[in-house]
């Protein structure tokens, strides 16, 4: 008896993306973090969990604010190590998220086989020690450094020294294979098998104001320099920001001018009213307005940004065909979805500022 075929409209409705109804977001932040419990001086006990609001988080697997995690309610109190964002959708955190924690099941932490290119096994083992700091650390850098991650625009923030300084001795063993590193900061786990990192990766360790985070301050703190910007969970600097909406505005401009727009690789126009098909140039310190369809786009970085263009079907960077400003392409991506959605909320609060005049002028002409 032959299976009857599974109606699309069907099978739409079970799944739980946004991209099959066009509906997808880019969310402002969300990120992975990893906690470590402060309940003795020599506890090696960790935690990993995904959040939209990593200060606000903490305070719930610290007790302060209700909802927090069953398993951090004993060992207490915990301090945020370290968080990973940038994630294009929720969905990739938690697939993140889920590979830190397991990383003995994920397939993304396999070894192959050099003849055959078959899986062997896993990279980390699930043993007593799977739950220390420094493995955690390893396992977060062979994710950063595999695909499809490394293909992400993600950043790492640290929010204690300690953390940074293993992250960065595996980084350096990976890259020279003979660093020899102080025992604090010595990997569990032979990394002879993992890649370094992808240089848009990019790491910060932000102290000064730590307490925010951190529920802590460390006397060492004072010896390293705050070297980035708080986290902005809400993401408003970069969407309302001059590389974003500035430069979106001058082409508004242009447009209710009467200006025309053309793609300046293929000379096609441009559907501007679908902010997801084109690109503007958002290079740092420079006022390129260049517009590009995003195929177009991706067409040019992968032919004259890549010694192997056929590898990949979407790039990672580039730079600007007119000013050649250096663009990440999910920075690209990130702000198409940003003037999508500055763009609905503005016409939003302009139709609600509408129907406010609108029902004032008909209770006046009413009395």
């Amino acid at each position: 008896m032959l299976e009857e075929e599974s109606d699309p409209s069907t099978l739409q409705k079970k799944t739980r993306s946004t991209l099959l109804d066009g509906n997808h977001v880019f969310p402002p932040f969300y990120a992975c973090y990893l906690l470590r419990s402060k309940e003795t001086a020599r506890s090696k006990r960790t935690y990993i969990g995904s959040t939209p609001d990593p200060q606000r988080r903490l305070r719930q697997h610290n007790g302060e604010l209700k909802q927090g995690a069953w398993a951090t309610s004993r060992h207490r109190p915990w301090e945020m190590q370290m968080v990973v964002y940038g994630f294009p959708s929720k969905l990739a955190a938690l697939q993140f998220e889920w590979a830190w924690q397991k990383p003995e099941l994920s397939r993304h932490l396999r070894q192959y086989d050099s003849q055959t290119g078959e899986a062997c096994g896993p990279i980390f083992s699930k043993d007593s020690r799977r739950n220390w700091v420094e493995r955690k650390i390893c396992v977060v850098y062979a994710l950063l450094s595999s695909v499809p991650f490394s293909r992400l625009p993600l950043h790492v923030r640290f929010l204690v020294p300690d953390p940074m300084d293993i992250f960065y001795s595996i980084h350096m063993e990976v890259q020279t294979l003979g660093v020899r590193r102080s025992s604090q900061a010595k990997p569990i786990n032979s990394i002879s098998m993992l890649q370094a990192i992808p240089l848009l990766t990019t790491s910060i360790l932000r102290l000064r104001n730590s307490s925010e985070i951190c529920n802590t301050k460390h006397e060492s703190a004072a010896e390293f320099e705050d070297q980035g910007p708080a986290l902005d969970v809400t993401d408003e600097g970069f969407r309302r920001g001059p590389e974003v909406w500035g430069r979106w505005l001058k082409v508004a401009d242009y447009l209710k001018s009467g200006q025309i727009f053309q793609c300046k690789r293929c000379d096609l126009p441009i559907d501007f009213s679908d902010h997801l098909s084109f690109g503007l140039c958002h290079a740092a310190g420079a006022s390129c307005l260049y517009i590009g369809h995003l195929t177009c786009l991706a067409e040019h970085f992968l032919h004259y940004g890549s010694h192997t263009p056929n590898r990949f079907i979407l790039p990672s960077e580039g730079t600007c065909p007119e000013c050649q400003g250096h663009l990440e392409w999910g920075r690209i991506v990130r702000a198409c979805y940003a003037r999508k959605d500055g763009i609905t909320k503005e016409t939003a609060h302009k139709n609600k500022t509408k129907r406010g005049k609108q029902k004032q002028t008909n209770r006046i002409e009413y009395e």
